[in-house]
């Protein structure tokens, strides 16, 4: 298609698929932000960027603490096509937040909550039940 930025073989190295992308290996709270995570959804390549907002709290069926809320920063990469509106608003405008709490005592983060900024309104995602389970 035209104006098509094509995926290569270099942009697939160290990449996570959507699901893989939204849980953080970290050794605490406190490093789940500040890092990029490469994303690869089998068609688009981006970089995600998370940096450090807020410390919080919360409460849901399986889980009462912790929780550290990141803004998320959307950079495609290739596999899209380039001056998409839906992608630049996306890159430029939209403020996306993700807050994230400890699955048990894996050092492994999952979202517990997060809000999307859309032209037309803000999507929220709440979870109602967090825990580790076997």
């Amino acid at each position: 298609p035209k104006n098509w930025i094509p995926v290569g073989a270099s942009h697939l190295a160290s990449v996570l698929d959507p699901m893989a992308a939204t849980v953080i290996h970290a050794d605490s709270l406190d490093k789940v932000c500040g890092r990029t995570v490469k994303l690869y959804d089998g068609e688009m390549r981006a970089n995600l960027t998370l940096t450090y907002d807020s410390r919080g709290s919360t409460s849901v069926r399986g889980y009462k603490g912790d929780t550290v809320t990141c803004r998320l920063g959307f950079e495609p990469v290739a596999g899209y096509r380039k001056n998409r509106k839906s992608l630049d608003y996306l890159r430029k405008r939209s403020r996306i937040m993700v807050t994230f709490a400890p699955v048990g005592q894996t050092g492994v983060y999952a979202p517990i909550h997060a809000t999307v900024g859309t032209k037309i309104g803000t999507l929220t995602v709440s979870a109602e039940r967090f825990e580790a389970t076997e």
